[in-house]
């Protein structure tokens, strides 16, 4: 991320979450990602990272909340669609008992990806996440969560990150470029 050019970006979001409730936000898509058609293309990592209350006295059930990020788009009559899946390359169909079995349901490090190559008709994008508890277990604090979303031209020509920050702007987020600062120490 340090190290980012310029054909893709990535932003970060820290969300404290309730149960119950979902966490919202329109998602720009770079003007550069877009067809002449109106599909939106390019290659989208999406990573999910959270703290989660742990207990030991319920054995296997000992991870008490999961939190769930999906990314998708809003069709022209309001209908939610995830656009980038979990990804579980050995977990076919992405079945409960599956997503349990193999510890993707109750991961506290969750990593979701899409590649569209030819794209996809789809151009009002939203970020949802959500936290669900355990029977009979409440949340004293919210849930604290961070999502890092990378979105990138497959080509690795278009100007992804300028495009990004300007539908950003559009959408009205306030973006803040990530200042490094390269301290050099001298070795002994």
């Amino acid at each position: 991320m340090l190290l980012s050019p310029d054909w893709q970006a990535t932003s970060i979001f820290n969300v404290k979450l309730q149960p119950g409730l979902i966490y919202q936000k329109d998602f720009p898509i770079p003007e550069c990602l877009i067809t002449s058609d109106g599909k939106v293309f390019g290659d989208i990592y999406v990573t999910l990272v959270y703290n989660q209350p742990l207990d030991e006295n319920n054995a296997s059930e000992y991870c008490r909340t999961n939190v769930d990020v999906s990314l998708g788009s809003i069709d022209t009559v309001g209908k939610y669609t995830k656009q980038v899946p979990l990804d579980t390359p050995d977990c076919a169909g992405n079945f409960e008992k599956i997503l349990i079995e193999h510890g993707y349901k109750w991961s506290p490090v969750k990593v979701y990806k899409r590649s569209i190559p030819k794209g996809v008709n789809a151009i009002n994008w939203r970020l949802n996440v959500g936290v669900l508890t355990r029977s009979q277990f409440e949340l004293d604090e919210p849930q604290d969560a961070t999502i890092i979303v990378t979105i990138s031209d497959p080509s690795k020509i278009l100007p992804v990150y300028n495009d990004f920050v300007v539908a950003s702007r559009t959408k009205g987020w306030v973006t803040n470029a990530l200042r490094v600062n390269n301290r050099l120490r001298p070795q002994q």
